[in-house]
């Protein structure tokens, strides 16, 4: 069902396939999103929802009845938890959308998909059984089921519908047989030499000469060849497929270096400052008036006329302005830095669920939540999370104990392990929240996958162990 189909130079029926436009354009989803953080080709792929959530995404193309068809689509899965079913579905709808006949009814069985964090994907090429007469559509359907088990993000990329072989035009008329030509004549047959005469007995006579063989008859000539039949009409030639993607573009060439800057030429001298003019004499004050009788305020003496200004000295003349000099060349540009890694950014990714997972007693690990975050190198990240946990006693003894391990995995390695240990005296149930908070700094940059493990042994007077409501909330801090 994996690797093994080939891929046909014909057009692609799906539309955004690749996802290429950053969103979910063409395709129907539930509990499915677009992200960028991985890819089989380009810089875009679409994911299931990790958790027991069901999800899926579908796409109804236009079809022709007796087409058959090849689905390609590429898969692969974040983390170490085994892979979910995932169902791949071809369906023929008539004019009112009605299923008339299923193209393709597969599934990807549980872990059988690779961890896409080592750029590993599982590639399915799967081809169709013929559309019936009365199919004008197809639908492709991918899916996973809800599940009582906590499964991880699963990634979609690269999914291809097209047609495996063009429709056969009508086969022409076949031509008239052309008419037999004649018999030729057939040559009489020569006649029999006589007999010999038998001799007396004792001696044996001699055997009498074989009479000449007729002369052949010429061949009669060979008929005229029928004409031959016009050829019948060709068929239509198949649609012409989808052109492959693109290779990526090469890498940019470091910029030249900058040349040193040219010399300054040195400025001319200024010139000297020519000599300021002598100032004017200051003209005569005019008399002052008498004063009047002192009583009645006599009137103001008439002011005396102002003397003349004298005149203003030459202006110097300016020195003559030197010579600029050549403006040197530019030199070359030196060579561009290197550009800086991109900043971290604040993020959260979170988990909230309410539905109960029963925890095996024997011992054996089970995830209980998951968050994927994007962080870069050296980046902090704070975990806090909170679960209640459900404790079911044997009614008929009034203690129980048990022991119970909480592992933090990033990307499938223990990083904070908690252990608790509980010895109670109750007759009833217990329900107790366990409350946890790590801060990790990641070692690489990229999408970091948080797993909670819940892990329960030792029993005593146990019957069941599960968890309802839980959360986990995962938020990265930007580097100083």
């Amino acid at each position: 069902m994996m690797k093994g189909g080939y891929r046909l130079a014909i057009q692609n029926l799906i539309n955004n396939g690749s996802f290429e436009s950053g969103d979910l354009t063409g395709w129907s989803g539930v509990n499915a999103s677009v992200v960028s953080a991985f890819a089989h080709t380009g810089a875009f792929s679409a994911q299931f929802a990790g958790g027991i959530t069901s999800a899926s995404l579908s796409q109804t193309v236009p079809v022709s009845p007796q087409q058959s068809f090849q689905l390609f689509i590429s898969l692969g899965k974040i983390g170490t938890i085994a892979n979910p079913e995932i169902n791949l579905r071809v369906l023929y709808l008539d004019a009112s959308n009605a299923v008339v006949g299923t193209g393709l009814n597969i599934n990807v069985t549980i872990g059988n998909m690779p961890n896409t964090i080592f750029d590993t994907w599982t590639e399915v090429y799967q081809t169709t059984t013929a559309a019936p007469a009365a199919a004008v559509q197809a639908q492709i359907l991918i899916s996973k089921t809800a599940g009582s088990s906590n499964t991880p993000v699963v990634l979609i990329d690269d999914v291809a519908f097209v047609e495996v072989t063009g429709i056969t035009g009508a086969t022409g008329p076949t031509g008239a047989t052309g008419a037999t030509g004649p018999t030729g004549i057939t040559g009489d047959i020569g006649s029999t030499g006589a007999t010999g005469i038998t001799g007396p007995t004792g001696v044996t006579g001699a055997t009498g000469a074989t009479g000449s063989t007729g002369v052949t008859g010429d061949t009669g000539p060979t008929g005229a060849t029928g004409d031959t039949g016009p050829t019948g009409v060709t068929g239509d030639t198949g649609p012409t497929g989808v052109t492959g993607d693109t290779g990526p573009t090469g890498a940019t060439g470091a910029t030249g270096a900058t040349g040193s800057t040219g010399a300054t030429e040195d400025t001319g001298p200024t010139g000297a400052t020519g000599i300021t003019g002598p100032t004017g004499v200051t003209g005569a004050t005019g008399a002052t008036g008498s004063t009047g009788v002192t009583g009645d305020t006599g009137p103001t003496g008439a002011t005396g006329d102002t003397g003349p200004t004298g005149a203003t000295g030459a202006t110097g003349a300016t020195g003559s302005t030197g010579v600029t000099g050549d403006t040197g060349p530019t030199g070359a540009t030196g060579d561009t830095g290197p550009t800086g890694a991109t900043g971290s950014q604040p993020t959260v990714a979170f988990q909230n669920a309410v539905d109960q997972v029963v925890i095996p007693l024997d011992g054996t690990p089970t995830s209980v939540l998951t968050a994927t975050i994007t962080a870069v190198a050296t980046q902090l990240v704070k975990i806090d999370t909170t679960i209640q946990l459900n404790i079911t006693l044997n009614p008929l003894t009034p203690d129980f104990s048990l022991v119970l391990s909480l592992d933090f995995e990033r990307n499938g390695i223990i990083i904070s392990t908690e252990t608790l240990e509980l010895n109670l005296f109750y007759s009833a149930g217990q329900s107790i929240i366990i409350p946890h908070t790590f801060v990790d700094q990641v070692p690489a940059s990229g999408i970091t996958v948080y797993n909670a493990v819940l892990t329960v042994g030792n029993t005593n007077n146990v019957t069941q162990v599960d968890i309802t409501n839980r959360a986990l909330n995962a938020t990265s801090f930007p580097l100083p």
